[in-house]
């Protein structure tokens, strides 16, 4: 097999200072080295120059963490760069090279840059040659130092990933991730298609009736525009004479006004003067009231700290007690200890002296006996050999029964600290239940504030909402009340007006206007009355009543008391002034004959309405007369006509009987209009004036209303304020209790697992004495079969003389036996005993260390809440100093007010002198701002309908004139009369206008545009509804795939590593667990093993080395299925022992025929699996050396 992986250069790479290149040729290469000599810095390297992002995985925190750092001998270095050279000559990368160089270099500065047969490329790029290789996110081609075991860490979910990568899907899951992505962006994008057709047909249509509408507009426009020129001109004129003769009456009045002006100013400056005062007071006051505040905040929190303190000092008590209690019971045992060691020395002296007594009868015995050894030689030989098995037996039995009653000491030992755990833990688990008590009920008062607060802001909130609702509706009040003032205003100064011309008879004759002044200066007999005072006519019909009256619409009606000297009187006065007099006394009742019916036409005096004591008068004026609404019956009724009779049209046009016609000359007819407009504009008056009075009795209910909610929200929130300092509180002493009910469940979690494990040590040493005690009973029984061996030889022997001497010499060997047996077994209790008082007393000085941490600490606190005591009485005499402070500065407060208020009163009495000069004033000034007005809107008018104008204007009026360009600007004529029906006319084509609506000029560019849209939305919708479906069916069809795939890699790699597990661990059964069969694309995956000679048993409760093989059969299994161009093993053999080593060789080179391997290790067994070894060390200067071997070149005279 060809090697993909050739060779490997680092240049600055963390510990590689100089340019050091890896060439692997073969199937397995060895890196070793001593510790820290930068072996792991080649797999990191790897992984760096594979596009891995994460620097924690490479055992870094940045890029610079990747360069050279330097040394006191060697500068460091500004760039690192890496370099992997793959042999392609098979294609199994996709680009055509037969050899692939990948290239990372990053620099100082942060940046990294990538290049593939040096040519620059983006990581991306790298990432897809990659993509299909088995070295793209392969979770298991570099298996890091100290890793080898977190496949079995890992979770079932991220454990997937491995089988993934083994089975190549994780390519065909970013395409179905990418398919979903796309369909979801697509789906979205036909909603949103969807919601604009939706919008759009409806508008389609309304803008091809717009289009039409349009062009209509356009025509009756422009017949519009030809009238309202001359109306324009007309207009324009009329409105500069009115302006010039209200701006003289109002120029007059403002130098009445500015005098009373100058007088409330200087009262003002009084009270500004005071009130300047009165603010520097409350600003004073502020700042005491904020140190109050300060000064109160200050001493709650201290308090605050107080209570909590408290809570401490009861908590160091309590842990004081327990480590006391503790203390207590170490010291008891140490003595027991103790008094145990002094039993054992003296025991240890006894046997000492035994020995050595039995050590001097023996060698007396011994040279005894050696002067007859020839003799007895053949029957001592036999004699020794049982007495030597005898021997044997002895010191089995004598050092099992130490070994028992070490055994039995040991476990009364250990069911006296079991027994005195056991009430540890009742007392614990009492105390335990009383603090979750106190946490629950803590609790639960937290809760109870908590949700009691939440109430009171939501409350309060509420309160806050209806407030501003409530200042909104008073904000609308405002306005409404605002408005009605300003229509009262405009409609008093409108009436004003018309009182003023009706008092000034503007628009009536000279003559009528004569006589009524001699009739006020003469001071005559009687009163009188207008005509047009006396009657009232129906809208529409003023014209037509102002030509059938003519000259006596402007008649004085005199009453009956008016003789006729003074009536001569008023004729000799007037001279030659013309005027129409209509004496009560002189008019003459006649019964009015019943009226002709003509077709469409009514009597006049069907339209007019006036007192009874006027109906005589009307009947003479409008005897004969009829009003025709109609004229169309016009042809009819003059036919019918009699001489004496008239009738009269709408627009002002009389036809008498006699075929005379009168026409125009009505010029009486806004007269009718103003006493109309006056009436109107006083009964508005008065209703406006009534909803103002309701308006403001509304706004002072809304403000009582909002009154009423500061007060409820102030209150609410100082609850609030309380509750939150309570809840903090609450909060505190809830964090305090929980961790003591943290530190008491870790107490007795702590005392359970001791329990346990004293309980695994008291069994073992139950089986283990019943089996001493089986082991002594045996060895017994033995030797009492050895004693009648010997007595049957020492019988044989009996004829010998040296038999009682050589009895005696084995018997004293066996006693010394016997006794330096017990002796050793003596000194090993002994040094136990050392040990374990040594044991006790290193506990005893830690509990007094953490005694006397608890009383320090005690102390500290004493010290602290002995100094915030002191601080709480100094805060109170602070705010008794402030308080002094305040009270004097209120006092004078109050004072001042009370001057201000007296100040003011007498201001207010100028102020309303000043109010009735403003408003005579105001009404003059809206007076020429109303015609200003006139002017200004129908100049905004002017432009609005033709843009620029040039206007003529007054001497005593300017205004600006536009330049005179040709065709863009304006002129209107200069018109004293218009005809009578132009206004009729404009006011038709208006009316025609305005039934038209709104009229969009763009209507039929926009219908265009629309209509273009509409097609072009139409069809991406149907594009986007075929990208829909064929996105789905490439999502089924990915899903599809990724099931299949991941099943039979499943499958695979659960039967190899079963087989790998069995062949690590000589035995024992392993297993791979889907957990959620029906959720197969997203489920986890468990991994059961069970050792051999043991049960099954969770992972996390293997040994380091037994989870180090179930990892690699796990790996290699993986391998195995989809194997990897090459893998690179970092220290993977570090727990293992030397025949699980050797196992793991085997299984390397099973694979290395398809998988490259570069194993970084210690051991010497898995080094003598490469053919080419590299070696690392680290040289003064902080950079790793590299030297090579190849042992297919080690030559015999080297090895020699």
């Amino acid at each position: 097999m060809n090697q993909k992986l050739e060779a490997l250069e680092l240049h600055g790479y963390k510990t590689f200072a100089t340019k050091t290149q890896f060439a692997f040729p073969d199937k397995i290469t060895a890196v070793v080295g001593p510790n820290g000599s930068g072996k792991s810095n080649i797999a990191d390297s790897i992984r760096w120059v594979l596009g891995e992002q994460a620097y924690s995985v490479l055992r870094g925190k940045k890029t610079e963490d990747m360069i050279y750092s330097g040394s006191t001998q060697r500068s460091k270095m500004s760039m690192a760069s890496a370099t992997i050279r793959f042999n392609n000559e098979d294609g199994w990368l996709p680009i055509d090279y037969d050899v692939v160089s990948i290239t990372r270099r990053a620099y100082r500065s942060g940046e990294n840059e990538y290049l593939i047969n040096e040519r620059k490329v983006r990581l991306r790029d790298i990432q897809e040659l990659l993509a299909n290789s088995g070295l793209a996110e392969r979770t298991y081609t570099i298996i890091g130092q100290g890793l080898v075991d977190s496949a079995l860490s890992l979770k079932p979910q991220d454990r997937r990933l491995f089988f993934e990568e083994a089975a190549g899907i994780r390519l065909y899951r970013a395409r179905r991730e990418e398919a979903i992505r796309k369909l979801d962006k697509t789906v979205e994008n036909m909603d949103r298609v969807k919601d604009i057709l939706f919008e759009i047909r409806p508008r389609i249509g309304r803008l091809e009736k717009q289009m039409e509408r349009a062009k209509e507009y356009n025509r009756i426009n422009a017949d519009l525009q030809l009238l309202l020129k001359d109306w324009y001109g007309y207009r324009w004129n009329n409105l500069q004479k009115d302006y010039r003769e209200s701006l003289d009456a109002k120029i007059k009045k403002e130098a009445e006004l500015n005098g009373i002006r100058m007088s409330v100013l200087s009262g003002d400056d009084e009270n500004t003067a005071q009130r300047k005062i009165l603010q520097e007071k409350r600003d004073a006051l502020s700042v005491l009231n904020n140190q109050l505040s300060e000064l109160q905040n200050e001493k709650e929190k201290i308090n605050r700290e107080l209570a909590i303190i408290d809570e401490r000092f009861k908590g160091y008590e309590e842990q004081r007690d327990s480590l006391r209690s503790s203390m207590t019971y170490t010291e008891e045992e140490l003595r027991g200890r103790v008094e145990q060691k002094v039993d054992l020395e003296s025991k240890h002296q006894e046997q000492e002296k035994n020995l050595e007594t039995i050590q001097a009868e023996l060698n007396t015995l011994e040279t005894s006996l050696n002067q007859k050894k020839n003799e007895l030689q053949q029957v001592q030989t036999r004699i020794t050999s049982l007495q030597q098995q005898k021997l044997e037996i002895d010191k089995t039995i004598v050092g099992s029964q130490a070994k028992n009653s070490d055994l039995e000491t040991r476990v009364e030992i250990l069911v006296k600290r079991r027994t005195e755990l056991d009430e540890l833990i009742k007392t614990q688990d009492a105390k335990y239940q009383e603090i979750l008590s106190s946490v629950t009920k803590t609790q639960a008062l937290f809760n109870e504030k908590q949700d009691q607060l939440n109430r009171d802001n939501d409350e309060l909130r509420v309160l806050n909402e209806q407030k501003e609702k409530v200042n909104d509706e008073i904000g609308r009040v405002k306005n409404a009340l605002q408005k009605f003032t300003n229509d009262i205003a405009a409609k008093e100064t409108q009436l004003n007006v018309l009182v003023s011309a009706k008092k000034n008879m503007e628009g009536f004759k000279t003559g009528t206007k004569k006589l009524l002044s001699t009739f006020q200066q003469k001071k005559m007999q009687g009163t009188f009355e207008l005509l047009l005072s006396c009657i009232r006519v129906q809208n529409g019909y003023e014209k037509a009543v102002a030509a059938v009256l003519g000259d006596a619409t402007e008649g004085l009606v005199l009453d009956r008391s008016m003789g006729l000297k003074n009536i001569l009187a008023l004729i000799q006065d007037a001279g030659d002034s013309h005027s129409i007099l209509i004496p009560q006394a002189m008019i003459k009742s006649e019964k009015v004959p019943a009226e002709k019916a003509l077709p469409g036409c009514h009597p006049i005096m069907d339209f007019v309405q006036s007192a009874a004591e006027y109906q005589s008068i009307l009947a003479i004026l409008f005897a004969d007369t009829y009003l025709l609404d109609d004229s169309d019956h016009l042809e009819q009724v003059l036919p019918k006509l009699e001489s004496h009779q008239k009738v009269v049209l709408k627009d002002g046009g009389i036809f008498y009987g006699n075929g005379i016609i009168s026409v125009g000359g009505a010029t009486s007819e806004f007269v009718f209009k103003r006493e109309k407009e006056i009436e109107d504009l006083q009964d508005a008056i008065r209703e406006i004036k009534g909803k103002a009075a309701d308006v403001e009795k509304e706004e002072t209910t809304q403000k009582s209303i909002v009154e009423g909610i500061e007060k409820k929200s102030t209150a609410l929130r100082e609850k609030i304020t309380s509750s939150e300092m309570d809840l903090k509180s609450v909060q505190a002493s809830l964090k305090e209790i929980q961790s003591k009910q943290a530190d008491a469940s870790q107490d007795i979690r702590l005392n359970k697992q001791l329990v346990a494990k004293l309980l695994q040590e008291i069994q073992e040493g139950i089986e283990t004495k019943n089996e001493l005690k089986q082991s002594i009973k045996d060895a017994q029984i033995q030797a009492e079969k050895v004693n009648q061996d010997i007595e049957t030889l020492k019988k044989q022997a009996v004829s010998i003389s040296l038999d009682e001497l050589n009895q005696d010499y084995f018997q004293k060997k066996t006693e010394y036996a016997v006794a330096q047996e017990s002796f050793q077994s003596s000194k090993s209790r002994l040094q136990d005993a050392v040990q374990l008082i040594g044991s006790l007393e290193t506990q005893c000085n830690e509990l007094k260390e953490k005694i006397n941490s608890l009383e320090n600490q005690h102390a500290e606190l004493t010290g602290k809440y002995t100094q915030n005591t002191a601080r709480v009485g100094e805060l109170n005499r602070q705010i008794d100093g402030l308080m002094e402070k305040i009270t004097p500065i209120e006092s004078e407060i109050f004072t001042i007010n009370a001057e201000i208020e007296k100040r003011q009163n007498s201001t207010e009495a100028l102020r309303k002198n000043q109010s009735i000069i403003e408003r005579h004033f105001i009404q003059l000034e809206m007076q020429v701002d109303k015609v200003k007005n006139q002017m200004d809107v129908l100049k905004e008018r002017i432009s609005d309908d033709f843009g620029l104008v040039s206007y003529d204007y007054e001497p005593e009026i300017s205004g600006p004139k536009p330049l005179p360009i040709d065709g863009m600007v304006a002129n209107l004529p200069k018109i004293t009369q218009i005809p009578l029906d132009l206004e009729d006319q404009i006011k038709n084509l208006k009316s025609a206008i305005h039934r038209m609506g709104a009229v969009n000029p763009e209507a039929e560019k926009e219908f265009k545009e629309e209509s273009e849209r509409y097609e072009f939305l139409t069809s991406q919708m149907n594009d986007l509804e075929k990208a829909e479906n064929d996105l789905r069916k490439v999502v089924v069809e990915l899903e599809e795939i990724i099931k299949v795939k991941f099943k039979e890699t499943f499958k695979a790699v659960n039967d190899e590593f079963s087989e790998i597990f069995k062949q690590l661990f000589g035995g024992g059964s392993a297993r791979l667990v889907i957990e959620d069969e029906e959720n197969i694309t997203e489920t986890g995956i468990e991994i059961e093993a069970t050792l051999p000679g043991k049960r099954k048993q969770e992972l996390a409760l293997l040994s380091g080395g037994e989870r180090s093989l179930t990892a690699i059969a796990l790996i290699f299994s993986l391998l195995k299925i989809s194997p990897t161009p090459f893998c690179v093993l970092d220290e993977v053999d570090a727990m293992l022992d030397e025949s699980n080593v050797l196992r793991l060789g085997q299984l390397m080179k099973e694979l290395s025929d398809k998988t490259q391997f570069i194993v970084i290790t210690h051991n010497r067994n898995t080094v003598q699996l490469a053919n080419v070894i590299y070696g690392v060390t680290m040289g003064r200067d902080s950079a790793s050396q590299v030297i090579s071997l190849k042992l297919e070149e080690v030559t015999d005279d080297l090895v020699e």
